[in-house]
């Protein structure tokens, strides 16, 4: 009986937890929450995006666009070669044709800043992020 009862409530426990992570709006576009660190003042990598096919090669070079602005520093979308991370790793050992989003704070600005970014593939996919960035002493 237990056996039973456990597998719907494991289900609806993970689908509850993975809901605050990725959504889509009422346009179909998903919708990402982000994390990341950074030193007050100090330039850091706080995304990269590549596209690639599942064979390694270059797909395109994805566009990236601020949407809405730190308000407590600059985020800098520079394209570059970068390395991606893919989850089995095949591809992950050769810089690509990339983008790489660099967020740097105010002068002596200590706490939580966002930036929420648009990111569009060559394979028609769009997803926007949102960036929380806590930046440290």
């Amino acid at each position: 009986m237990h056996k039973v009862l456990i597998l719907p409530l494991i289900l609806v426990g993970a689908g509850a937890a993975l809901s605050g992570c990725v959504t889509s709006n009422a346009d179909g576009i998903k919708q990402i929450n982000d994390h990341a660190f950074a030193v007050s003042g100090e330039r850091t990598e706080v995304g990269r995006d590549w596209s690639l096919n599942p064979d390694c090669s270059v797909r395109g070079n994805p566009s990236v666009r601020v949407l809405q602005a730190p308000k407590h520093g600059k985020l800098l979308i520079q394209r570059e070669d970068v390395f991606p991370y893919w989850k089995n790793g095949k591809c992950n050992s050769k810089k690509v044709p990339g983008n790489g989003q660099y967020y740097t704070s105010d002068s002596g600005f200590i706490g939580t800043d966002r930036a929420i970014t648009r990111h569009s593939y060559a394979n028609g996919f769009v997803q926007d992020v949102t960036t929380e960035i806590n930046v440290v002493k």
